[in-house]
Protein backbone atom coordinates (compact mmCIF):
# COMPACT_ATOMS: atom_id res chain seq x y z
CA UNK A 1 0.00 0.00 0.00
CA UNK A 2 1.33 3.44 -0.89
CA UNK A 3 2.11 6.16 1.62
CA UNK A 4 -0.22 9.06 2.40
CA UNK A 5 0.08 11.80 -0.25
CA UNK A 6 1.47 15.04 1.16
CA UNK A 7 3.54 13.49 3.95
CA UNK A 8 6.95 14.93 3.16
CA UNK A 9 8.50 16.12 6.42
CA UNK A 10 9.13 12.81 8.14
CA UNK A 11 12.38 11.13 7.20
CA UNK A 12 14.87 8.90 8.99
CA UNK A 13 17.87 10.57 7.37
CA UNK A 14 19.87 12.77 9.76
CA UNK A 15 19.80 15.76 7.42
CA UNK A 16 16.06 16.14 7.91
CA UNK A 17 16.16 16.49 11.68
CA UNK A 18 16.09 20.29 11.29
CA UNK A 19 12.72 20.24 9.48
CA UNK A 20 10.12 22.75 10.64
CA UNK A 21 8.46 21.24 13.74
CA UNK A 22 5.10 22.64 12.66
CA UNK A 23 5.27 20.70 9.40
CA UNK A 24 6.24 17.53 11.24
CA UNK A 25 3.42 18.03 13.75
CA UNK A 26 0.94 18.48 10.89
CA UNK A 27 2.17 15.23 9.32
CA UNK A 28 1.89 13.49 12.68
CA UNK A 29 -1.76 14.51 13.01
CA UNK A 30 -2.47 13.29 9.49
CA UNK A 31 -0.87 9.95 10.27
CA UNK A 32 -2.84 9.59 13.50
CA UNK A 33 -6.11 10.08 11.60
CA UNK A 34 -5.03 7.57 8.96
CA UNK A 35 -4.11 5.05 11.66
CA UNK A 36 -7.54 5.42 13.24
CA UNK A 37 -8.99 4.10 9.99
CA UNK A 38 -6.32 1.40 9.49
CA UNK A 39 -4.98 0.51 12.96
CA UNK A 40 -2.74 -2.30 11.70
CA UNK A 41 -1.06 -0.33 8.93
CA UNK A 42 2.59 -0.81 9.88
CA UNK A 43 3.92 1.98 7.66
CA UNK A 44 1.77 4.56 9.44
CA UNK A 45 3.00 3.32 12.81
CA UNK A 46 6.63 3.48 11.70
CA UNK A 47 6.37 7.05 10.46
CA UNK A 48 4.45 8.07 13.57
CA UNK A 49 7.38 6.79 15.62
CA UNK A 50 9.77 8.78 13.45
CA UNK A 51 7.64 11.91 13.79
CA UNK A 52 7.55 11.64 17.58
CA UNK A 53 11.32 11.20 17.58
CA UNK A 54 11.84 14.26 15.39
CA UNK A 55 9.69 16.25 17.80
CA UNK A 56 11.69 14.91 20.76
CA UNK A 57 8.59 13.19 22.15
CA UNK A 58 10.64 10.25 23.36
CA UNK A 59 8.12 8.19 25.38
CA UNK A 60 5.62 8.41 22.52
CA UNK A 61 8.31 7.43 19.99
CA UNK A 62 9.29 4.44 22.13
CA UNK A 63 5.68 3.26 22.31
CA UNK A 64 5.22 3.52 18.54
CA UNK A 65 8.50 1.73 17.74
CA UNK A 66 7.45 -1.11 20.06
CA UNK A 67 4.10 -1.22 18.30
CA UNK A 68 5.85 -1.29 14.91
CA UNK A 69 7.92 -4.31 15.91
CA UNK A 70 4.80 -6.16 17.06
CA UNK A 71 3.20 -5.74 13.63
CA UNK A 72 5.94 -7.60 11.73
CA UNK A 73 6.58 -7.02 8.03
CA UNK A 74 9.53 -5.08 6.61
CA UNK A 75 12.79 -6.35 8.13
CA UNK A 76 14.40 -2.95 7.53
CA UNK A 77 11.74 -1.14 9.55
CA UNK A 78 11.78 -3.79 12.27
CA UNK A 79 15.55 -3.55 12.67
CA UNK A 80 15.45 0.24 12.80
CA UNK A 81 12.62 0.10 15.33
CA UNK A 82 14.48 -2.39 17.53
CA UNK A 83 17.57 -0.17 17.38
CA UNK A 84 15.59 2.96 18.23
CA UNK A 85 13.87 1.16 21.11
CA UNK A 86 17.29 0.52 22.67
CA UNK A 87 18.41 4.10 22.00
CA UNK A 88 15.28 5.54 23.57
CA UNK A 89 15.42 3.26 26.59
CA UNK A 90 18.97 4.46 27.22
CA UNK A 91 18.07 8.14 26.72
CA UNK A 92 15.03 7.82 28.98
CA UNK A 93 17.10 6.39 31.80
CA UNK A 94 15.85 2.83 31.78
CA UNK A 95 17.97 0.32 33.75
CA UNK A 96 21.12 -0.67 31.87
CA UNK A 97 20.09 -4.32 31.70
CA UNK A 98 16.96 -3.24 29.80
CA UNK A 99 18.66 -1.27 27.03
CA UNK A 100 21.59 -3.70 26.83
CA UNK A 101 19.12 -6.48 26.16
CA UNK A 102 17.41 -4.35 23.52
CA UNK A 103 20.69 -3.51 21.74
CA UNK A 104 21.51 -7.23 21.74
CA UNK A 105 18.08 -8.02 20.34
CA UNK A 106 18.55 -5.51 17.52
CA UNK A 107 21.98 -6.91 16.65
CA UNK A 108 20.77 -10.50 16.77
CA UNK A 109 17.88 -9.58 14.48
CA UNK A 110 20.30 -8.20 11.87
CA UNK A 111 23.95 -9.12 12.57
CA UNK A 112 25.07 -7.22 9.47
CA UNK A 113 24.32 -3.95 11.25
CA UNK A 114 26.98 -2.41 13.47
CA UNK A 115 24.92 0.39 15.01
CA UNK A 116 23.68 -1.54 18.09
CA UNK A 117 27.22 -2.72 18.81
CA UNK A 118 28.52 0.85 18.60
CA UNK A 119 26.31 1.98 21.47
CA UNK A 120 26.93 -1.16 23.50
CA UNK A 121 30.66 -0.46 23.20
CA UNK A 122 30.08 3.15 24.26
CA UNK A 123 28.21 1.95 27.33
CA UNK A 124 30.89 -0.53 28.33
CA UNK A 125 33.67 2.02 27.83
CA UNK A 126 31.77 4.56 29.95
CA UNK A 127 31.22 2.02 32.73
CA UNK A 128 34.85 0.85 32.65
CA UNK A 129 34.00 -2.61 31.31
CA UNK A 130 36.90 -2.18 28.91
CA UNK A 131 37.43 -5.83 28.05
CA UNK A 132 33.79 -6.25 27.02
CA UNK A 133 34.09 -3.10 24.91
CA UNK A 134 37.25 -4.48 23.31
CA UNK A 135 35.63 -7.81 22.45
CA UNK A 136 32.60 -6.15 20.89
CA UNK A 137 34.74 -3.64 18.99
CA UNK A 138 36.89 -6.47 17.64
CA UNK A 139 33.74 -8.08 16.27
CA UNK A 140 32.31 -4.79 14.99
CA UNK A 141 35.34 -3.78 12.88
CA UNK A 142 34.89 -6.93 10.79
CA UNK A 143 31.38 -5.93 9.69
CA UNK A 144 31.30 -4.26 6.25
CA UNK A 145 28.87 -1.53 5.22
CA UNK A 146 25.65 -3.33 4.18
CA UNK A 147 24.60 -3.01 0.56
CA UNK A 148 21.03 -4.18 1.14
CA UNK A 149 19.91 -1.91 3.94
CA UNK A 150 18.28 1.45 4.64
CA UNK A 151 18.89 4.05 7.35
CA UNK A 152 22.62 3.23 7.54
CA UNK A 153 24.84 5.34 9.80
CA UNK A 154 27.79 5.07 7.45
CA UNK A 155 30.39 6.80 9.62
CA UNK A 156 30.16 4.04 12.20
CA UNK A 157 31.33 1.51 9.60
CA UNK A 158 33.97 3.82 8.11
CA UNK A 159 35.69 4.89 11.33
CA UNK A 160 33.37 4.87 14.36
CA UNK A 161 33.83 1.31 15.61
CA UNK A 162 37.48 1.34 14.53
CA UNK A 163 38.06 4.34 16.78
CA UNK A 164 36.38 2.47 19.63
CA UNK A 165 38.64 -0.50 18.99
CA UNK A 166 41.74 1.71 19.15
CA UNK A 167 40.65 3.21 22.47
CA UNK A 168 39.72 -0.12 24.07
CA UNK A 169 42.81 -1.97 22.80
CA UNK A 170 45.11 0.83 23.94
CA UNK A 171 43.42 0.98 27.36
CA UNK A 172 44.05 -2.76 27.80
CA UNK A 173 47.70 -2.44 26.77
CA UNK A 174 47.21 -4.27 23.46
CA UNK A 175 49.57 -1.81 21.79
CA UNK A 176 50.29 -3.80 18.65
CA UNK A 177 46.60 -4.17 17.87
CA UNK A 178 46.01 -0.52 18.68
CA UNK A 179 48.92 0.51 16.47
CA UNK A 180 47.66 -1.52 13.53
CA UNK A 181 44.17 -0.11 13.91
CA UNK A 182 45.55 3.44 14.18
CA UNK A 183 47.32 3.08 10.84
CA UNK A 184 44.14 1.82 9.25
CA UNK A 185 42.16 4.64 10.82
CA UNK A 186 44.35 7.54 9.70
CA UNK A 187 43.95 6.35 6.11
CA UNK A 188 40.18 6.87 6.27
CA UNK A 189 39.43 10.06 4.36
CA UNK A 190 36.18 10.74 6.24
CA UNK A 191 37.79 10.67 9.69
CA UNK A 192 37.22 14.09 11.34
CA UNK A 193 40.40 16.08 11.91
CA UNK A 194 39.99 16.29 15.68
CA UNK A 195 40.04 12.49 15.86
CA UNK A 196 42.91 12.25 13.39
CA UNK A 197 45.23 14.24 15.66
CA UNK A 198 44.15 12.13 18.65
CA UNK A 199 44.91 8.92 16.75
CA UNK A 200 48.32 10.18 15.66
CA UNK A 201 49.13 10.81 19.32
CA UNK A 202 48.11 7.26 20.24
CA UNK A 203 50.18 5.93 17.34
CA UNK A 204 53.27 7.75 18.64
CA UNK A 205 52.72 6.27 22.11
CA UNK A 206 52.47 2.77 20.64
CA UNK A 207 55.89 3.03 18.94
Amino acid sequence: MGFIPGIVSICTQEGHRSEDPEKILKDLRTLEKALDKEPNQSRYVFYLAEAHLLLNQLPEALMRYEQRVSLGGSSQEIFWSLYQIAQLQEKLGHPSEVFIRSYCRAFQYRPSRVEPLFFLINHYMATQCIYLAYLLAKEAISIPIPTDAHYIQTWMYQWGVLLQFVKSAYALGCTQEAKKACRRLVSVSTLPENYRSEILTVLEKCD
